[in-house]
């Protein structure tokens, strides 16, 4: 048994929170805004035999524009921090991304495309 957590891989998913949002009525669904708040692996994580990047890099590559305009959705800021607003909370940068509905945010998460 160990007595270490497992490590995160990526961000953690609010379960109830998701949920509230596929409640959601079609009558009230409307413009969806989501934060994404970006943390950086000094080196990137894939466990298997890629050569090194680093995180930065590896987000970098990652950037799913074609299915966020797919979604209808659109990315109405990025940035990297440079002051650390409060505290003991660390971020290397954030986007800001908007989506027609949060129906359509739900949906896209479901690609196959996007979670390959």
């Amino acid at each position: 048994m160990s007595l270490h957590a497992p490590q995160v891989r990526y961000g953690e998913v609010d379960r109830e929170y998701v949920a509230r949002m596929a409640a959601v009525t079609t009558e009230d669904d409307g413009p969806f805004l989501m934060l994404n708040l970006m943390r950086y692996r000094d080196w990137a994580d894939y466990g298997d035999d890629r050569p090194p990047i680093t995180g930065r890099e590896a987000d970098a590559l990652y950037a799913p524009l074609e299915m966020l305009a797919d979604a209808g959705a659109e990315v109405v800021l990025v940035g990297d921090v440079d002051e650390q607003p409060r505290g003991d909370e660390r971020w290397d940068r954030v986007a800001l991304v908007r989506y027609p509905t949060a129906h359509s945010f739900l949906e896209m998460q479901q690609r196959i495309d996007f979670l390959a």
